[in-house]
């Protein structure tokens, strides 16, 4: 009997927009959620599962999201799974240039906290990462408490 094991990359909102197209040009229905709470409570539910998956030994799983709130709940059910962070198993990650505020409090606490950088033509990295800052508008308010978070660090390095 062979056993299985699953990497996932969970994707949330990245293509709506483009989903929503394909759908309308062949006259089927959207799959996508009406709005951001469901997609929410969708991609949570799944990313559960997967962890379930990872605890019984099935799946490993990058956490790949600037949204604070997943992170937490990720981290909620890490705990609550008793999953190790020496593994390898789950890891996190967030784009270059974006959600510091995220990698580095998990990589100080031992967790596996990758910067990641698209990479390939021009055309393809800018609308990818088009997408990625119309996903996080609220960027501007994550910059102003990463930028409070590095003063508070700054200042502990050197006083104390």
């Amino acid at each position: 009997h062979a056993h299985t094991h699953t990497h996932t990359h969970k994707v949330r909102g990245g293509y709506m927009d483009q989903e929503r197209r394909v759908a309308a040009s062949l006259g089927h229905p959207c799959l996508v959620h009406p709005d951001k709470p469901s997609t929410d409570g969708s991609y949570h539910k799944t990313l559960e599962h997967t962890l379930n998956e990872v605890a019984k030994g099935h799946a490993s799983v990058m956490v790949a999201s600037h949204n604070q709130k997943t992170v937490e709940f990720a981290l909620e059910k890490i705990r609550e799974l008793g999953l190790s962070l020496e593994d390898g198993s789950v890891t996190f990650g967030q784009l270059l240039g974006m959600g510091d505020y995220l990698t580095y409090p998990l990589a100080q606490a031992g967790y596996v906290a990758n910067k990641v950088m698209p990479y390939g033509p021009i055309d393809a990295v800018a609308s990818y990462l088009s997408r990625r800052a119309q996903e996080n508008r609220g960027m501007v308010k994550n910059a102003q408490a990463e930028r409070f978070l590095y003063a508070r660090e700054l200042r502990r390095r050197m006083w104390g």
